[in-house]
């Protein structure tokens, strides 16, 4: 016999044991979908795929969905339903739907078959054609309806095409299509006064192609539904409809929403996902036993809605503006403003930038160039001035080259004359005195064209010219002032020298100033060191170097390093601007100048371009 306290733990394992027995697992909600056509046809996933996305989420917990097509509206004829509903009633005698939905015309199948479509299992309808609820569902179904409107697609039409003149229907010859012609038939009545109204109903493939492709340019087109030929051939609507708006010679219409994009234009479209919310809630209260009377109604449909391909608005040249306000544009190809309006916006910056910088250099070019304007013309004026300045330490110079030619001049002059008065002259005598005068008067101009030129104030011409002329030329202007201080002056001269280009004038200028300065170096040296000595060459990279050696005491380190700075002279009585002046003017040349010292005397080298190198 058990004691009191192990059959007391003995209950309690036992009570434990049964409390973790699992519950049955709760049997999910089954849906069966039914719908009139092939499951394979676009509008049916898109319909399959609406309704269960509808009920999933507005019913709570696990829910299956099936899914059958009956395809009457390819398949004419009722002879098979008993055996299709047999058939499904078999297939799902195991699992039996908990609500039974139905799509489109069902064309009288409900009201033939509810008594075997499990009569006991609610049934609703969904996105039937508003003016086809006759052709299929018993009264008391209730359910959902669409609107599509073929008069309000042509209105839409008329917008896009205002000089129409015209109205084509296409149709199939199925009973769903003679349905939608005489929908369309009704819904057009009121255009018949103002266009000319064809269907073009159950015509062969080839012939309809034909007409469709000879149609004038202000005919209206629309498409409706066609499900199989006047040959029978079982077609994708939408898939066909493709095919006749491409070899259609005007814009085609339809409103059908799973047709848009396969090349219609658009029209007033069945607004499905309006409808969305009032099949869940119907789904809802039929599953879970909540019907309220109000709801088990077939509820009218939301208004359609205008919708338009943008391709195929461009396709056809059609303004977007004439679209009514609410019309929904799709397949827009964004603009490169929509795509990249951050980066574009960033370049557009970029370049203003660029723009504001640009501008900023070219206004600063023009002011420097008139800076080097001015600069030039004052340079000028003061190398000007400078050489009126070296006329004073010239005069003696110029006066001895010029008083010898004049003195010669006389000399033979009065030669002349005393050989006429005693009569002795003979032709061979008076030719040579004429031949002397000759000679010392051209000697005279050339001193006096070499001062001219020197001494004149004309703009900076650039020209070709050869260095070693302009150093004779200064030679000689300078030959007296050197053999006045008995300075001799010898030039090594490269006689392949190539020619340079540059202001003759300012070139001259260069050479007296640097003549000068080596005048004075070597002024207060021996008599043997008062030399100067010239030296031109050709130097590698197309240029000529011009060195003139004087046999002074040299300069000193501290005075080199400003030797070229204005007001700067180690000469008694100097300005200081000589070699300033020499510097800008060899620069403004595009040439270099400097100079190095030792105890044998300085020696200034500067060096400008070749004419060929420039």
């Amino acid at each position: 016999m058990l004691r009191p306290s192990l059959l007391v733990i003995l209950l309690l394992v036992g009570t434990a044991n049964a409390d973790e027995v699992p519950a049955p697992a709760k049997q999910p909600l089954r849906v069966l979908q039914l719908f009139p056509g092939d499951l394979l046809q676009p509008w049916a996933h898109d319909q399959a795929v609406n309704t269960r996305s509808a009920i999933t989420a507005a019913v709570p917990g696990r829910i299956e969905f099936f899914a059958e097509g009956i395809d009457g509206l390819r398949l004419p004829g009722t002879e098979y339903e008993t055996e299709f509903v047999a058939l499904i009633r078999k297939r799902y005698a195991e699992v039996p739907p908990n609500l039974i939905v139905v799509y489109g015309p069902m064309d009288g199948f409900v009201t033939r078959q509810r008594a075997m479509l499990w009569p006991d299992t609610p049934i609703m309808a969904a996105s039937v054609p508003a003016g086809l609820l006759s052709m299929g569902y018993p009264e008391g179904v209730p359910g959902t309806s669409v609107s599509y409107d073929p008069a309000a697609t042509i209105e839409l039409a008329l917008r896009l095409q205002p000089d129409a003149k015209r109205i084509v229907v296409v149709a199939g010859s199925t009973e769903f299509s003679r349905a939608e012609t005489r929908r369309a038939t009704e819904q057009l009545a009121p255009y018949r006064d103002r266009f000319e109204i064809q269907y073009l109903v159950g015509l062969p493939m080839e012939e309809l192609e034909r007409r469709l492709a000879a149609l004038p340019r202000d005919t209206i087109l629309l498409q409706l539904p066609i499900y199989r030929d006047a040959a029978g051939a079982i077609r994708v609507a939408r898939e066909l409809a493709r095919r006749l708006a491409e070899v259609a010679s005007v814009p085609s219409y339809m409103y059908y929403e799973n047709a848009l994009g396969f090349r219609m234009v658009g029209g007033y479209m069945a607004n499905w996902s309006a409808q969305k919310d009032m099949i869940g809630r119907i789904a809802r209260e039929l599953l879970l036993g909540e019907a309220r009377k109000e709801s088990l109604l077939m509820h009218p449909p939301a208004p359609s809605v205008c919708v338009v391909d943008w391709r195929e608005m461009k396709r056809w040249k059609l303004s977007l503006d004439r679209l009514p306000a609410n019309c929904e544009v799709r397949f827009r190809e964004p603009s490169l403003w929509e795509q990249f309006h951050r980066e574009v916006l960033v370049i557009l910056a970029v370049l203003l930038i660029q723009t504001a910088l640009i501008v900023a250099l070219v206004l600063q070019r023009q002011r420097r160039h008139r800076v080097e304007l001015e600069l030039q013309e004052q340079r000028a004026q003061l190398a000007h001035a400078t050489r009126l300045a070296t006329v004073g330490e010239l005069s003696a110079s110029i006066t001895h080259e010029i008083n010898q030619p004049l003195a010669a001049i006389l000399s033979n002059a009065e030669a002349g004359e005393r050989l006429i008065q005693t009569g002795q002259a003979n032709l061979a005598d008076l030719n040579e005195i004429l031949s002397s005068i000759r000679q010392d008067d051209l000697r005279a101009s050339d001193v006096i064209e070499r001062m001219r030129r020197l001494l004149r104030k004309e703009p900076v011409e650039m020209r070709p010219l050869n260095v070693n002329d302009a150093i004779e030329s200064i030679v000689q202007l300078t030959r007296g002032l050197t053999m006045r201080n008995g300075v001799s002056v010898h030039t090594v001269l490269d006689p392949s020298l190539p020619s340079i280009k540059g202001d003759y004038v300012q070139i001259q200028q260069v050479l007296l100033n640097l003549i000068l300065n080596a005048v004075e170096a070597v002024g207060a040296a021996q008599p043997d060191r008062r030399r100067i000595v010239i030296t031109t060459m050709e130097r590698p990279r197309d240029n000529v170097e011009v060195a003139m050696k004087d046999g002074g005491a040299g300069i000193t380190p501290d005075k080199l390093a400003h030797i070229f700075e204005p007001f700067f002279t180690t000469r008694p009585n100097g300005m200081g601007l000589g070699l300033s002046i020499t510097r800008s003017i060899v620069h403004a040349h595009r040439g270099t100048i400097w100079v190095e010292s030792d105890s044998t005397g300085a020696i200034f080298r500067f060096t400008l371009p070749c004419e060929r190198g420039m």
